[in-house]
């Protein structure tokens, strides 16, 4: 899953980190953990690795700047998958623009 911002949240600003974008399991529960985080986390791969822009708490598009950014990597907790759902916020308004893609899918494994 990609997400690519520009001058948008996927989580609101301190002290509460309230989600604006979430994904949605095939179980219906909304999912805060995106591309290369942990299942059950709430942010990004670059989150867990203390590695994202600006020195931001969760992900790269926490800097909410006029900068092109991007939050991706794999989604691979089978229990949650497939993904049946993305819910967009904070992006409503005047320079708030998102993208996100979904794909390409690998199935590995039996059962």
């Amino acid at each position: 899953i990609k997400y690519e911002c520009y001058h948008a949240l996927l989580f609101g600003i301190a002290p509460h980190y309230l989600p604006y974008t979430w994904w949605v399991s095939r179980a219906g529960q909304e999912m805060y953990n995106w591309g290369g985080a942990s299942p059950g986390s709430r942010g990004c791969a670059c989150g867990e690795a203390d590695t994202c822009a600006g020195g931001q708490p969760f992900c790269n598009c926490q800097m909410n700047d006029f900068t092109w950014r991007e939050d991706s990597g794999w989604l691979s907790d089978k229990t949650s998958l497939p993904v049946s759902q993305i819910r967009v916020g904070d992006t409503g308004s005047v320079g708030e623009e998102s993208f996100f893609t979904l794909g390409q899918f690998l199935c590995e494994g039996s059962g």
